[in-house]
């Protein structure tokens, strides 16, 4: 092993604790550093990717890794043709994921890439209201063709006679849950496509906005940069407002605020909501939001095993009160940040109740 010490570890060399040995069999070999790509990996700055892997990858999320992997090269490199952008690589060192971003191309690729960059990204900026309202449409309809996905409940002990007399289906529930599966994943990978088409570009005019401000404010701040573009609504902070909207209304509904800020669980929760008119209308409400905006990861969001607050009642249920009533004003006149302050933190997904203050605001 060559000395080490004044460069960080070689991942071609590098030793795993004697409890991960076989750890590299469980994923593709093509996300594994090897000796025959050795040359071209060791001439790359790799670091661990926290943002979208913050743990040990389990072999089935490596899956959503790759999606949007091969999405966002795709498009900063063949579609919108980013002219120094060549995309990123991916790399598994004893469970963990490590990234690294493509050095750009030659100069002659430079240059041709420029000449498509120019017609197509500044069209999009032109015509950005018109192709948003069209990938909204696109998206939404992606969701419900993978809302459709029929996955079976069950795999019977035995196929119903009705599938094998007078003469076999063909095809039974192992293969429904295959299909399912693969329609799932393919949709995924689709929506990470549909993602990154307007992703990188907003990136982009960001950057190019911030350039043009250093260069018109000489010595601007990066918070004043950040500032000037703060009041753009954002779609995923609306889980959050439909969060204070439920506040409102249970504060204002009769019991209703005393038992969702009850220590009991959210199936005793719902329970004793639905004994009385109130409760059920808040319920009602609550469904409204539910779907889709509580489509919220438990988690940081990269991982199959977090689930969403949709799976785990618990924690938009188990939320406290962020603000007591002033004396005897009542509750309507107070600010509210949450009707429910989280109690458990949900990663990269996490929501500062600092940062909607002014959202939950109340009379």
């Amino acid at each position: 092993m060559t000395d080490n010490k004044s460069r960080f570890p070689d991942p071609h060399e590098f030793e795993v604790p004697p409890e991960l040995e076989g750890w590299e069999e469980m994923y593709p070999t093509h996300h594994l550093f090897s000796q025959d790509r050795a040359d071209w990996e060791k001439a790359q700055f790799w670091y661990q990717d926290k943002i979208h892997a913050p743990e040990p990858l389990p072999p089935l999320d490596l899956i959503f890794q790759e999606a949007w992997q091969i999405s966002l090269s795709q498009y900063t490199t063949r579609v919108f043709c980013i002219p120094p952008a060549q995309g990123i690589a991916q790399r598994l060192v004893g469970c963990y994921l490590y990234i690294c971003a493509i050095a750009p191309p030659p100069e002659e690729i430079i240059g041709e890439k420029a000449g498509h960059f120019e017609k197509r990204v500044f069209y999009v900026f032109e015509h950005y209201d018109e192709l948003w309202d069209k990938w909204l449409t696109k998206f939404k309809a992606l969701g419900n063709e993978m809302d459709a996905v029929k996955v079976p409940s069950e795999l019977p002990k035995f196929v119903d006679d009705a599938k094998v007399l007078p003469a076999p289906t063909g095809s039974y529930e192992s293969y429904d849950l295959i299909e399912a599966f693969d329609k799932l994943v393919n949709n995924m990978f689709k929506g990470w496509q549909y993602h990154f088409e307007m992703l990188n570009l907003t990136y982009l005019a960001y950057l190019m906005f911030a350039d043009v401000a250093r260069k018109l404010f000489p010595g601007i701040s990066e918070s004043a940069i950040g500032k000037m573009v703060a009041g753009a609504y954002v779609s995923m902070f609306k889980p959050e407002e439909e969060l204070c909207r439920l506040a409102r209304l249970a504060v204002s509904s009769d019991g209703v605020g005393d038992i969702l800020t009850s220590d009991k669980s959210a199936a005793d929760k719902v329970a004793e909501l639905e004994q009385s008119d109130a409760g059920k209308n808040w319920l009602a409400e609550y469904e409204k939001s539910s779907d889709p905006w509580f489509y919220v990861s438990c988690g940081s969001g990269w991982y199959n095993h977090e689930g969403s607050w949709l799976t785990d009642l618990d924690i938009p249920y188990s939320y406290r009160p962020a603000v007591e009533p002033r004396e005897s004003q009542a509750w309507e006149e107070n600010v509210f940040y949450f009707l429910f302050m989280p109690r458990i933190a949900v990663g990269s997904n996490a929501f500062d109740r600092r940062s909607v203050s002014g959202a939950c605001q109340v009379g």
